[in-house]
């Protein structure tokens, strides 16, 4: 199988995940808000939101637009579910 198949073949799993029953604590990790955002750790992604919250899973409650937002801000991704599919696919 050629790579490019491969590679569409996770982009449609990733499409499929549940994305709403997905355990953030093991998807958004340290490592991966360092590679991903302008950001270095799962806490500094909380603090610098200006959200009131105080885990990662909180960010499940915010109004999508405004979680958006927020992930273009500090990041290449376009939506917050763009950045958890590529959480999901790491």
């Amino acid at each position: 199988m050629d790579l490019k198949k491969l590679g569409k073949m996770a982009g449609n799993l990733a499409k499929n995940v549940d994305l709403d029953n997905l355990d953030l604590e093991e998807v958004i990790t340290d490592q991966f808000i360092n590679k991903n955002t302008k950001l270095d750790s799962v806490k500094s992604f909380i603090e610098k939101s200006g959200f009131d919250i105080s885990k990662i899973t909180d960010f499940t409650n915010l109004p999508a637009e405004k979680l958006d937002s927020y992930v273009k801000s500090i990041s290449s991704f376009g939506s917050w579910k763009e950045m958890l599919i590529k959480a999901v696919m790491k």
